[in-house]
């Protein structure tokens, strides 16, 4: 009988101890769990920082911007590395060490911590954040180039891209070039070759921005205000024209706009009223009113005042000042010395 208790109590001393260490290894499993997972949610937080080799394709005043977003990203990501490349490789190790090859390691860890139900997935984060830490072995060439074929597009006279652009985007696009030849280098210091490109590019970014502003000059110089008609067939002009400029200085996206600093300086109707709209019967329900609008606002050079040619469309039926919404036709710019007081 003694024998049998000795036997059970033993037997129950090793139970307990495979439960004891059993639960140990979960709570080690669950703490490096949860330290992956906090890298995770770092590296996922820093968006992908990988340009098109061609260029952003944003809009000009908007390529300046991401290229710095994309290097903050690249730099975050090199921190994150440096940190944490270490802890990764014993990270596989210690629980995917059986793996012969890289690409089964997020498999054998997503099995192995399955029944820890923590809420996500092991292996993919392990994954996501190994993947994003590769990217930086070829961003930093890859954003280098991009940022120099922006420059070539944009800011030199054999850019494609800069002869197309609007007027009044044209010398904008070319001082931002010319601030992507301080950013290019940036991306991969040790890379001669991007030095090289960026520093031949630089006095030819120069030079065409110097042409291109003095023939920017010539054409602004050029233009001249053009006044109001000299009749339509309801309403007097300047007394349209007045009421135009107090409804375009109250709306939100024009005269209103806080965060440009809009102002409305002069309004001219320049043609007569026309059927905007009609219904089914084709009677109609709308009449534009077209009217040029002198602006200014913090963006531009106080020099210089931009043109917008509308319409101003009124909410009903009638050729009155009820007006609901505005349709641009085209943009330019003059003087603003070149406007009547």
């Amino acid at each position: 009988m003694k024998k049998v208790r000795k036997f059970l109590f033993g037997s129950l001393l090793v139970l307990v101890s495979i439960f004891a260490v059993s639960a140990q290894t979960d709570l080690q499993m669950e703490e490096d769990a949860e330290k992956l997972h906090d890298l995770y949610k770092k590296v996922n937080a820093i968006k992908d920082f990988r340009l098109n080799e061609s260029g952003t394709g944003l809009q000009i005043g908007k390529n300046y911007p991401a290229y710095q977003a994309a290097l903050d990203g690249m730099n975050k990501t090199r921190l994150l590395r440096q940190d944490y490349e270490g802890f990764l490789g014993e990270f596989a190790k210690k629980y995917a060490g059986e793996a012969d090859q890289a690409y089964k390691v997020p498999r054998i860890l997503d099995t192995k911590f399955e029944r820890l139900a923590l809420g996500y997935d092991v292996g993919t984060e392990f994954e996501t954040i190994r993947e994003r830490f590769s990217y930086l072995d070829t961003a930093g060439e890859r954003n280098a180039l991009s940022a120099i074929q922006q420059i070539r597009d944009t800011g030199t006279g054999d850019g494609v891209v800069l002869r197309n652009l609007h007027e009044i985007y044209r010398t904008k696009a070319i001082e931002e070039a010319r601030n992507l030849l301080t950013i290019a280098p940036l991306f991969d210091p040790g890379n001669e070759i991007v030095q090289r490109r960026v520093a031949r590019l630089a006095p030819e970014v120069d030079e065409t921005l110097k042409e291109y502003k003095a023939e920017e000059m010539k054409i602004l110089q050029s233009r001249s205000w053009k006044g109001n008609i000299g009749s339509t067939s309801a309403g007097a002009p300047a007394s349209l024209a007045a009421a135009g400029k107090s409804y375009m200085t109250g709306l939100p996206d024009w005269g209103g706009n806080t965060v440009r600093g809009t102002k409305i300086l002069k309004v001219s109707v320049i043609g007569d009223w026309f059927v905007a709209e009609r219904n089914a019967l084709g009677q109609p329900t709308r009449y534009g009113l077209p009217a040029a609008v002198a602006v200014s606002d913090n963006t531009m050079s106080p020099d210089v005042v931009t043109v917008y040619e509308i319409s101003m469309i009124t909410a009903e039926p009638k050729k009155n000042t009820n007006f609901y919404g505005v349709w641009v036709g085209n943009v330019w710019r003059m003087l603003a010395s070149n406007l009547p007081k």
